[in-house]
Parts: structure tokens; C-alpha cells; sequence
């Protein structure tokens, strides 16, 4: 069980999803890549 690869930025992949704005609007957010680091 070696320790190297803890340093690695993990990258967890966000599929394609609709996000609701508080004006009723509906927008497309498309598959991207997010960087999962301190902020969570």
C-alpha cells in the first residue's frame, strides 16, 4: 500500500444535467471534469 499517489488531484467527472435559476429559467450545464479539493 504505497502513499505516492495521495498528492494527485482527484477529478470526479460531472455528467450533463439541468440546473433550475430562480427565475423559472432552465439551463443546460454540459459534462465537464471538477477538480474534488479542500473546498468539497
Amino acid at each position: 500500500m504505497s502513499e505516492q499517489r495521495r498528492s494527485v488531484i482527484k477529478r470526479v467527472y460531472v455528467p450533463t444535467y439541468f440546473r433550475q435559476l430562480p427565475s423559472g429559467e432552465r439551463v443546460q450545464v454540459p459534462g465537464h471534469y471538477r477538480e474534488q479539493g479542500m473546498g468539497g
